[in-house]
């Protein structure tokens, strides 16, 4: 693994996902939920990896980082040194990289209906009015992606034509390569 040079020379072992909306572009690293029954060892050496490979990113200070998943699955200091990397690239304009860790894509369906039905019954909303005013934009909105584009593109590099699980969601109306 090359942890020093650019987002292009970062090998992690996974799938690419490639989009290219016209002014952004995004790269997703991903650790799958069930990667996470692997051995505490084997783990806890692919959670270091991970770290210093997003810290790595943030300091080069050129794309802006976001996570998607659910870090509260993480050990808190996994959790606490990816939210540090991604708050030091908060004011990075350009493209984003999605750091996809203790992610799931139906956990991630789950979790936008979860948030988008407590934003709703705080503001006083009924379960019925919910339901008969509830769209597919409503959900987008809570996604861990929420307010970035959908990939064009779902590039499987191990070249499996499934999609693991992985930005169900978002990759709806994906080509796969």
């Amino acid at each position: 693994m090359n942890l020093h040079g650019d987002l292009a020379d970062l090998q992690l072992a996974g799938d690419l996902l490639v989009h290219q909306p016209l002014d952004d572009e995004r790269q997703h690293l991903a650790l799958a939920r069930r990667q996470q029954l692997q051995p505490a060892l084997e783990l806890g050496e692919l959670l270091r990896i991970i770290c210093e490979a997003v810290s790595l990113l943030a300091d080069q200070g050129r794309w802006k980082l976001a996570v998607v998943g659910d870090l509260s699955l993480l050990p808190e200091k996994v959790s606490e040194d990816l939210r540090a990397s991604v708050a030091r690239t908060a004011d990075v304009q350009g493209m984003t990289v999605n750091i996809a860790v203790g992610y799931g894509g139906r956990q991630e369906i789950a979790d936008a209906v979860r948030s988008l039905l407590r934003t709703r019954a705080a503001e006083g909303a009924t379960l019925e009015e919910v339901a008969s005013e509830l769209t597919v934009e409503d959900i987008s909105g809570h996604l861990y992606t929420k307010g970035q584009p959908d990939p064009d593109l779902v590039i499987r590099t191990s070249g499996e034509q499934r999609l693991s699980g992985f930005l169900l969601w978002q990759s709806a109306h994906s080509e796969y390569y």
